[in-house]
């Protein structure tokens, strides 16, 4: 899990949490994020194919990160 902003802080579930969201990288990649999400929506993309590329081409993928 991520914070939202890097003042966020919480008493007992701070271990949880690795970082802060980088929202610039949410926003440059914002139209392929909404793109898959309405692939998968369509049928067209099955979240588990979608999974699976993200968790073996993560180093490569471009939508790794924002995911």
């Amino acid at each position: 899990m991520y914070y939202s902003a890097p003042e966020t802080a919480y008493k007992y579930i701070a271990p949880l949490f690795k970082g802060v969201v980088d929202w610039e990288i949410i926003q440059t990649h914002w139209r392929d994020m909404i793109r898959v999400v309405l692939s998968i929506k369509a049928g067209k993309l099955m979240l588990f194919t979608l999974l699976r590329r993200l968790g073996s081409y993560s180093c490569k993928n471009r939508l790794y990160q924002p995911f």
